[in-house]
């Protein structure tokens, strides 16, 4: 659990899978599950053995999301929303239960043939711009791909109260917030903008 918190599991990160983002950004809403994830963890090397290194990860965060609900029994969204958003008074703060984003909402965008360094070695590194092509405008997305790693939608207030949370700890025992803040420096992956 150490290592999924703090992103020295050494998982492979589904979001780096040429294939998921390539399906993905042809259909944002396609059929997902936690299945689906831990199917391309397992087809893909590790990137370095626990506790060894540093490397941000999404698939840390979806299998934190499933131990979660094998722990309480229910649903990861359902705990987050009523362990974390009700006692913090966060009203406009929800995990979605589908594709649907509720209004008001800014757009989302998926970008159109982009590809990130080391993502396909088959294609050149391109530089991600909205020039051309321009980023395809998408507003439904299957909650159950990003899942813990992402699938919360929140207002700027109840964002302004979380920070505040992240830096207090108030949910958390002293001792729990403690270990939260010990940080491990992210040494970061070349970004080619």
């Amino acid at each position: 659990m150490r290592n999924l918190l703090g992103m020295t599991s050494g998982n492979y990160d589904v979001t780096s899978n040429a294939a998921f983002n390539a399906t993905f950004d042809a259909d944002p809403d396609m059929p997902w599950s936690f299945a689906d994830t831990l199917a391309i963890i397992k087809a893909n090397a590790p990137l370095f053995s626990p506790g060894t290194n540093i490397a941000y990860c999404d698939s840390n965060y979806s299998i934190l999301g499933e131990i979660l609900q094998m722990v309480t029994g229910k649903p990861a969204r359902a705990v987050i929303v009523d362990s974390i958003a009700a006692k913090l008074g966060l009203t406009h703060t929800l995990w979605a239960a589908d594709s649907a984003t509720p209004a008001p909402h800014p757009n989302g965008y998926v970008p159109q043939g982009y590809v990130p360094q080391g993502l396909d070695p088959a294609k050149p590194n391109q530089a991600f711009h909205n020039a051309a092509p321009p980023p395809k405008v998408v507003n439904a997305v299957n909650p159950a791909l990003a899942a813990g790693a992402g699938s919360i939608i929140s207002s700027l207030d109840d964002l302004k109260v979380w920070g505040r949370e992240i830096a207090e700890g108030r949910l958390l025992q002293p001792a729990t917030q403690a270990e939260r803040l010990k940080a491990r420096r992210f040494n970061g992956a070349p970004v080619n903008l």
